[in-house]
């Protein structure tokens, strides 16, 4: 049993260490011993340095006993996973128990007894190999980690590669969406990991359309929230195949597949509905099909939010669509000034004309886009507001 690491004896009574020191040297010929007669002498010896050997320290020994000796060597962080045997004299009947519970390894009972000692001993070399042993393998599985990990990200790098070869517009297309969907996600939730699975999963939403014809790859995937032809209905499978390799990418894999669900259930390939449809898929799902709205250059922004919003609780969450339009608020200016602001309902005043639609949690649309507001709106927003909560803001034209 080739060993390689040292033992320490602690010990009041010489004669004794002595002894202890000429067993463990019989059993292992060669091996590195120190010697103490004082605990306290012996912990400051270890104090602040890595020490992954075998300790023998008897209940008595000089300044402190064994098991306090013991407490503080485990609170040292470099020694914390040491081997620890504690030599109990035979007239400590409960010594046993507490030594177990204080975090000794074992312990040996005199009178000494050579072969319990150099079972002990060997029992002690073969847990600390062990331990060794486990330490390389958790370092060779972690220098492989980061090999696989660097062939996930070239991996990644590559299809984001081919990405941009089909959509030459790949990287503002995927801002625009990047820059909506994690305001919205911000606005809308606080869960912990939707913003950073957006950002994951956005660079690969057009992933499933890479299947595609060069004629197709533009094209909406979706007519009135059904798949637009038999192609487009294969996205969500074509995804898979193509990311499903990417380790720890599942969680982005069910937000890309399922961004195609209709808020009623209607959608692919799964026919989640409400709430069962991930909310980044949610969120996805209205600025991606905002995104193409837009493409199409039919409608202004404004427009097209109200079209979407017809569709809301069939296709879309209602709430995102009101985000959405608040989003554009938000960003609406002209030549460096303000086109709308945002007003707490509490300072609303009469002769303020709404920007946007008020709508409620409960998808009420309280007041419209365009209301000249007066004292009968204010105290109905007042009113229901009570207790059925604004989404969002309010937004007012910057006179």
């Amino acid at each position: 049993m080739g060993i390689n690491f040292p033992f320490i004896i602690i010990d009041e009574d010489d004669s004794r260490a002595l002894t202890i020191e000429k067993i463990i040297l019989r059993a292992f010929p060669g091996i590195s011993i120190q010697k103490f007669n004082d605990g306290l002498e012996a912990i400051e010896s270890l104090r602040n340095k890595e020490f992954k050997g075998i300790v023998i320290s008897h209940f008595n020994t000089a300044s402190l006993n064994g098991l306090q000796v013991l407490k503080s060597i485990r609170q040292d962080e470099g020694c914390k996973n040491l081997y620890f045997i504690l030599i109990i004299p035979e007239n400590e009947k409960e010594l046993p128990i507490k030594a177990i519970q204080t975090g000794s390894d074992d312990y040996i009972r005199e009178p000494l007894a050579l072969d319990d000692i150099i079972n002990k001993l060997k029992n002690a070399v073969r847990t600390v190999n062990n331990q060794f042993r486990i330490e390389e393998l958790e370092k060779i599985k972690d220098a492989l980690t980061e090999e696989i990990d660097l062939i996930y990200k070239k991996m990644l790098n590559l299809i984001i590669t081919f990405l941009k070869m089909r959509y030459p517009n790949y990287d503002r297309m995927t801002e625009r969406i990047k820059s909506t969907a994690l305001w919205i996600a911000g606005h809308y939730s606080s869960e912990r990991d939707l913003i950073p699975n957006l950002e994951k999963a956005i660079p690969l939403f057009f992933v499933g359309k890479l299947f595609l014809r060069d004629s197709q790859i533009a094209s909406k995937v979706t007519i009135d929230g059904m798949p637009k032809n038999e192609d487009m209905l294969k996205i969500p499978e074509y995804t898979k195949s193509m990311l499903s390799n990417l380790r720890n990418y599942e969680e982005i894999i069910d937000i890309i597949i399922h961004t195609y669900e209709n808020y009623d259930g209607s959608g692919f390939p799964d026919k989640l509905m409400s709430r069962m449809i991930p909310l980044a898929s949610r969120i996805l799902r209205v600025v991606v099909d905002f995104e193409e709205y837009v493409n199409e250059k039919k409608y202004d922004k404004t427009k097209i939010v109200e079209i979407m919003g017809y569709e809301a609780r069939r296709i879309y969450d209602h709430k995102i669509i009101a985000l959405l339009d608040q989003y554009l608020a938000e960003n609406s200016s002209k030549g460096g000034f303000k086109l709308e602001l945002k007003v707490q309902k509490n300072n609303l005043a009469e002769g303020m004309i709404l920007s946007r639609n008020i709508i409620t949690e409960s998808g009420l649309k309280l007041l419209s886009a365009g209301t000249l507001l007066n004292k009968e709106s204010i105290e109905k927003i007042l009113t229901i507001t009570k207790s059925d909560n604004i989404i969002g803001n309010i937004y007012i034209r910057n006179k």
